[in-house]
């Protein structure tokens, strides 16, 4: 099957292939399983996080460079011992490009995996309870208006308490039965994460924040619920503000804080139900940090010798193909992700032909 193959920093080469379809969609968009089956992940540094999805016949769909697992498929794949039974159109995930593809676009890489051997074009084999088309939503349109604009433009402080005002009148308007202003702050909320994935970033922050206060208490204690909100917090001020190494301060000091309290939980009551969510906040936060090293260390792989001039160059050409792409998405919703959002069989093999090549 056509298609490319990734260099370590994400870059393609020109005359290499690979066996499976890529689907381009825009990071964070939701996949959904396309059958039922049993599902199991992995992560590792080529290929980054991975699904695999075994239907009732023995098939299997594999997709690669996802960038973020469901945290209630990954609990269930926990409780079973690896593995766990999962519904058609379960979300399992979101589309990035972990691994060796962090240079390039977002996107999902499928393979298919039939019964007796062999690696085939998913859409070709009949699975058992559904189709080969894993089902990915269109991507939010981008805002793009002035007020948009003003809003990208503003500060990571600014964001959050713009998104701390809006959230406020939405909840006063509904504690007044107010529906008519409810529904116009509602659309000042779609306005405002529409602007781009800091604003939503900073909607989560504060939702978190306002999580964390509301002295609403988990079964597993307060000690759990100030590490789960703090590592969600974590996550937003890292999509707000792009600061790595803060984040990856963050996330060990949660990892430290969550196998102290694990290892006090055990010592006090044993292997409790608590001590192993408290486990699952610290493999949380280690697996992040580690991922966004690793992300660290793909990018200090560049030629040490890149001058500064070069340095520019590159950028504004990475950002030139960036917005290429986001334009051609735009300008080709309908067309070509039409069967994507109705869940049937992706209407290309390898990159689409409307989108940007990748940068070599």
């Amino acid at each position: 099957m056509s298609g490319a193959s990734y260099k370590r920093d994400g870059k393609v080469r020109a005359d290499a292939v690979h066996g499976g379809i890529d689907i381009a969609a825009a990071r964070g968009t939701p996949i959904f399983a396309p059958f039922p089956g049993l599902i199991s992940y992995r992560e590792d540094a080529a290929n980054g996080k991975v699904f695999e999805l075994v239907d009732a016949a023995g098939n299997k769909i594999v997709g690669i460079h996802m960038d973020q697992f469901s945290k209630e498929v990954q609990e269930a794949i926990r409780k079973g011992g690896g593995k766990a039974l999962v519904a058609r159109n379960t979300k399992i995930g979101t589309v990035g490009n972990t691994g060796y593809t962090a240079g390039s676009y977002p996107h999902l890489h499928l393979e298919g995996l039939p019964v007796g051997g062999g690696k085939v074009d998913p859409r070709t084999i009949s699975f058992v309870g559904g189709t080969a088309g894993i089902s990915v939503p269109r991507p939010a349109q981008t805002n793009t208006t002035a007020t948009a604009r003003r809003i990208v433009a503003k500060s990571d402080e600014a964001l959050i308490a713009e998104a701390r005002r809006i959230l406020a009148k939405i909840e006063n308007y509904e504690k007044k039965g107010d529906l008519t202003n409810k529904v116009i702050a509602q659309g000042m909320l779609k306005t405002f994460t529409d602007s781009g994935p800091r604003a939503v970033a900073a909607v989560d922050f504060v939702r978190s924040k306002v999580k964390e206060t509301s002295g609403e208490v988990s079964k597993f204690g307060q000690v759990y619920d100030r590490l789960k909100a703090q590592l969600s917090q974590s996550g937003s001020l890292f999509r707000i503000n792009d600061n790595a190494q803060a984040y990856i301060k963050s996330l060990d000091g949660i990892t430290k804080s969550a196998n102290s309290a694990a290892a006090a939980e055990k010592r006090k009551n044993g292997e409790t139900e608590k001590y192993r969510a408290l486990l699952d906040v610290a493999g949380d936060a280690a697996s992040k940090a580690r991922s966004e090293r690793e992300r660290i260390a793909r990018e200090g792989d560049r030629p040490r010798n890149e001058s500064e001039a070069d340095r520019v160059a590159r950028t504004l050409r990475e950002r030139r193909a960036q917005e290429a792409m986001v334009k051609a998405l735009r300008a080709r919703p309908t067309d070509d992700l039409k069967d994507i959002v109705q869940g049937s069989p992706v209407p290309r093999l390898g990159w689409p032909a409307w989108m940007p090549p990748p940068p070599n």
